[in-house]
């Protein structure tokens, strides 16, 4: 019994000073088009507390989807002492060429992490500049 009560102390422990949170889930559009060569799926976890203050990053995942359409999966691993249960965080994803320009990106912050909120998300992002739907 006593090995048992250490070995939940030495869990516990983990989970509060050193363990890694995972946030994953998955990008998508609506257009019916490819993805082109070198297209590349950048997704932020941001904390997004302060109404008054741009919002600051804590994790970032790019994933380069070759040969892979829509939905395109992602996991971003933070360290735990990073999240605050009193604060907000939310992710964003854009979709860009291989030269780096923005072809589609979220419109919508996806919360996750606290206050209720999971840690996944389907996040759907809308084209951009020329060509896109208005």
């Amino acid at each position: 019994m006593r090995i048992a009560g250490a070995a939940l102390g030495l869990v516990l422990a983990c989970a509060q000073t050193g363990g890694v949170t995972q946030v994953t889930g998955s990008v998508f559009y609506r257009e019916r088009i490819a993805l082109p060569s070198g297209a590349r799926v950048r997704v932020t976890l941001a904390d997004v507390s302060l109404v008054d203050m741009p919002e600051r990053v804590i994790a970032a995942v790019e994933v380069r989807p070759e040969g892979r359409e829509v939905p395109i999966d992602f996991s971003i691993e933070v360290a735990s002492r990073e999240i605050d249960d009193d604060r907000s965080y939310a992710l964003r994803a854009q979709i860009l060429d291989a030269d780096g320009r923005l072809l589609w990106s979220s419109t919508e912050r996806y919360p996750v992490l606290t206050r209720g909120a999971p840690n996944e998300a389907t996040i759907l992002v809308r084209r951009v500049g020329q060509g896109a739907d208005r």
